[in-house]
């Protein structure tokens, strides 16, 4: 099980989590207080919607395994499972 000490901290990190039902997408950002970007998060009807910069490396990680463990990708994020990443800001 992951825990948020798994959660690199150098830099803002971005929860992103696709509804595989619905396509909804929800961002959420880990570094509350110092988070880089804290308008990308929310709520959003699908991944088009979302800025661009995370769609890019969505792109990057939707290539990659979701079988633990993963491993992340320097300056992306990591894919943590079917349809949970962590973007790297």
């Amino acid at each position: 099980m992951l825990s948020m000490n798994d959660v690199p901290t150098s830099d803002s990190v971005f929860r992103v989590e696709i509804n595989l039902k619905t396509n909804f997408v929800e961002v959420y950002c880990f570094n509350e207080i110092d988070c880089v970007d804290k308008e990308a998060e929310g709520y959003y009807s699908g991944l088009d919607d979302l800025p661009e910069w995370i769609q890019n490396k969505l792109a990057v990680l939707m290539t990659l395994d979701h079988t633990p463990p993963t491993a992340p990708v320097e300056g992306v994020g990591k894919r943590i499972s079917k349809n949970v990443f962590w973007v790297f800001a």
